[in-house]
């Protein structure tokens, strides 16, 4: 169990008056007790911890959850344990519950309030060594299983072909699946920043942006190139995408700002003549999420600090013709940068 997060609920619960901190939210109930299933609910009390889930997780959830201090419960009926709340005056919740669960709670007697505060998702920011470890594995095996794959990958197949072949290798390297849906985009498809892999054909003289990543209870996230062509437009775009990444990361430091670490390779890009072709954020934190806390935006703020990881990801995407993203994953630790995904030393590849 998450004892210091745990005890931030608890002091939540008496700032607000509140009498409990309903978490419906899996992934973030995953966080705070060691738990793999998929549904579950969790209710922090000031003095007692309630961990709920059906039949299917009895023996389970015992295995996993091998702690004193948290009561575990085998229901029939979620709704009917939503119901129960009823015994609750006040009702705390954070901002990741669904719109289903917060209108069911509203049905109740109780009153039901939300955590504005953020605090798991402020706990999550800071990773304990733990989820470190689980993290780099990701980083591992990801990357072994792009290896395997570009040595399959043929031009004249389609994006969705080079997509399965790397799913299928993700999962023969241990892991339970696929971080998202991967993104294989070629051609004027890599104008799209998501461009999830298609029918289209692949021709030997496209840019291919891969972005793809792998999961087992934590995820990582990478992004690289497939080119074989010397389209001088294609090499200065790479060029430049490549300069305002490591830009970046050497911006990178305890005590920065995200929005700080965006901006630098904003004005960058911008001073390049292609700021309006950068049109996504620079970067977002990856834990049990693929995408969370920090962001790199010009919206949401973040302090950097020991023990966070953040991908760093600029790209240019030019309508019509191309586009090309690049990325690596960053930990701050002892105050210095540590790059997860350099197990793909390369930016670039061919096939």
């Amino acid at each position: 169990m998450r004892n210091t997060a745990i005890h931030s609920l608890r002091k939540q619960l008496e700032k607000t008056s509140s009498d409990a901190y309903f978490i419906s939210n899996i992934v973030d109930i995953s966080y705070l007790v060691p738990f793999t299933g998929s549904s579950a609910y969790l209710i922090v009390e000031r003095d007692e911890v309630i961990f709920i889930t059906d039949a299917r997780y009895d023996i389970q959830s015992k295995l996993e959850i091998n702690n004193h201090d948290i009561k575990i419960e085998i229901i029939d009926s979620y709704a009917d344990a939503l119901k129960s709340l009823e015994k609750y005056s006040n009702i705390l919740i954070p901002p990741t519950s669904s719109l289903q669960i917060y209108q069911e709670l509203i049905s109740l007697k109780s009153s039901v309030n939300i955590d504005k505060s953020h605090i798991i998702s402020q706990s999550r920011l800071i990773k304990e060594n733990d989820e470190i470890k689980l993290i780099k594995e990701q980083y591992d095996i990801s990357a072994r299983a792009f290896k395997r794959s570009i040595d399959n990958f043929r031009f004249s197949e389609s994006e969705r072909t080079w997509a399965a072949e790397l799913a299928y290798n993700i999962i023969l390297e241990g892991a339970i699946g696929e971080s998202f849906d991967t993104i294989v985009a070629s051609g004027h498809r890599g104008a799209l920043p998501h461009g999830v892999a298609t029918d289209k054909v692949i021709d030997s003289s496209e840019p291919v942006i891969i972005d793809f990543g792998s999961r087992s209870t934590y995820n990582s996230d990478y992004t690289r190139v497939i080119y074989n062509d010397n389209n001088s437009e294609v090499l200065d775009i790479i060029d430049i995408v490549r300069s305002t990444l490591l830009k970046a990361i050497d911006a990178v430091a305890v005590g920065k700002n995200s929005t700080d670490i965006d901006n630098v390779a904003r004005d960058y890009i911008d001073s390049k003549g292609y700021g309006k072709y950068f049109n996504h954020s620079l970067g977002h934190g990856i834990g049990l999420d693929v995408h969370e806390l920090p962001y790199f935006n010009k919206s949401k703020n973040t302090v950097l600090d020991n023990n966070m990881v953040f991908t760093i990801e600029p790209g240019i995407y030019l309508p019509g013709q191309f586009g090309i993203r690049l990325e690596e994953t960053i930990l701050i630790s002892n105050n210095h940068v540590e790059i997860l995904s350099s197990h793909l030393d390369h930016y670039i590849y061919e096939i």
